[in-house]
């Protein structure tokens, strides 16, 4: 029910000042919101044959997350790695939960639009 109002209240909350903020709002990312976490969420390895460049998925998920996020009550998004840092497991698995029900919901009213005339706007 809070997600279909667009936003998501955490369970612990993010530490701000001398107390916490809970409620979460959400904005949708861009091109270049989705570049820049792939870009952070790669690393140089030296090995034997040379440097080579890896890529995590599991921190480009992080990275996307963060830039989802709008706002954390009076905290401004998007959330610095430091500030996912400070969330409790339970309330990073919420947001989680939260921007994935987002996405399929997207692509679900993608897929219904599809074929339709006017769907897309020219």
């Amino acid at each position: 029910e809070q997600l279909a109002k667009g936003y998501v209240d955490l369970l612990d909350g993010l530490p701000f000042g001398e107390g916490r903020e809970y409620r979460v709002t959400f904005r949708e990312l861009s091109a270049k919101d989705s570049i820049d976490a792939e870009t952070e969420a790669e690393r140089v390895v030296d090995t034997r044959n040379g440097p080579i460049l890896i890529a995590s998925p599991s921190l480009r998920g992080v990275q996307l997350l963060r830039r989802q996020i709008a706002a954390v009550g009076e905290i401004e998004g998007p959330l610095s790695m430091l500030q996912i840092g400070q969330l409790s497991e339970r309330d990073l698995s919420r947001l989680m939960v939260a921007v994935n029900l987002r996405d399929t919901a997207l692509a679900g009213k993608l897929a219904g639009d599809k074929g339709r005339l006017g769907a897309v706007p020219e």
